[in-house]
């Protein structure tokens, strides 16, 4: 298992990657460069779902499976420093586990 806590939203992270979310909803999120209250990030991913003609009863995160397959995480990483922290880290320790000693 795995936890990340996106900073600040992860509304944020799921549109860390405009192509990729465009594939998979159907319209292209507007993603603002700074810090804004959780509302307002969960507003632009509903109106952005909306746009492409989709219902989003659960606020999104129905869509979260297929963003998260589909996303460039470099250029999501680029567009978003708490999502490439979280993307370095997590190769860094996967990495390490890779090379411990089979005697483990």
């Amino acid at each position: 298992m795995i936890i990340a806590c996106p900073d600040p939203h992860i509304e944020r992270w799921y549109m860390a990657d405009p192509e990729g979310f465009a594939v998979v909803v159907g319209a292209t999120p507007p993603i603002k460069k700074r810090k804004c209250g959780r509302e307002a990030y969960k507003s632009l991913l509903r109106n952005a779902i909306h746009q492409a003609g989709h219902l989003a009863p659960l606020g999104g995160i129905e869509f979260a499976p297929e963003l998260v397959e589909r996303m460039d995480l470099f250029q999501a990483g680029k567009s978003d420093k708490s999502l490439k922290v979280f993307t370095d880290e997590l190769r860094n320790a996967l990495n390490r586990w890779i090379s411990l000693p089979e005697a483990l």
